[in-house]
């Protein structure tokens, strides 16, 4: 939905192919997997969605939340 609207109003930019390798160079992120159950996925995705983020970048953010309040 939020990537039509941005459609609709001119909002949405194309990143070219030198920017995105830039852009997945410069990122220090390591993929990893964990296993979370399905009640609070679907409760994080419940929340993202109010806040206009897809999940994943959610909680990811929650975690990282936590980890700093736990210095």
């Amino acid at each position: 939905m939020d990537l039509r609207e941005a459609a609709k109003k001119g909002e949405l930019k194309r990143l070219d192919r030198a920017t995105l390798k830039a852009r997945l160079a410069d990122s220090k992120a390591r993929v990893v997997s964990i296993r979370l159950p399905e009640n609070d996925i679907e409760l994080a995705r419940q929340q993202a969605a109010q806040k206009g983020l897809p999940y994943q970048t959610y909680i990811k953010s929650l975690l990282h939340q936590a980890l700093r309040q736990s210095k």
